[in-house]
């Protein structure tokens, strides 16, 4: 596999680059499925956490566009194809275990989330001290 390493945008960590043939998420650990998570790529909000499958992976890679597929509804889904909220690629990276991925995304129209909010975590929790 061909790899270099650039400095990563802080600056802190070389990245790893390869092409999209070279890295291919572990899609056997979890019975087909990898968690994505999803950030604002100028801001690195966290905007969601969704599942891919080979499939959906294929997708977003192929159309530049995030896809995910919906274990409820057990099909690939393209984030925003209804609401016009997509999901433009701009980074794709694999953990170190390549059982995750971190999507780095320009979210068009300003909403990930399908109850109105810019990002699905808008709900805080406090811990009990104790």
């Amino acid at each position: 596999m061909t790899e270099r390493s650039d400095e990563s945008e802080a600056g802190s960590r070389p990245r790893a680059r390869a092409s999209a043939r070279q890295l291919v998420p572990n899609f056997d650990k979890m019975h087909g499925l990898v968690p994505a998570v999803v950030q604002e790529y100028r801001t690195h909000e966290v905007l969601m956490v969704a599942f891919m499958n080979q499939e959906a992976w294929e997708l977003t890679l192929s159309t530049g566009y995030a896809h995910y597929f919906s274990r409820s509804r057990n099909a690939i889904w393209k984030k925003g194809e209804t609401s016009g909220h997509l999901q433009e690629i701009r980074e794709v990276l694999i953990d170190c275990d390549d059982d995750s991925v971190l999507l780095l995304v320009n979210q068009v129209e300003g909403t990930a989330c399908h109850t109105g909010n810019r990002s699905c975590f808008y709900r805080t929790v406090y811990p009990s001290a104790g």
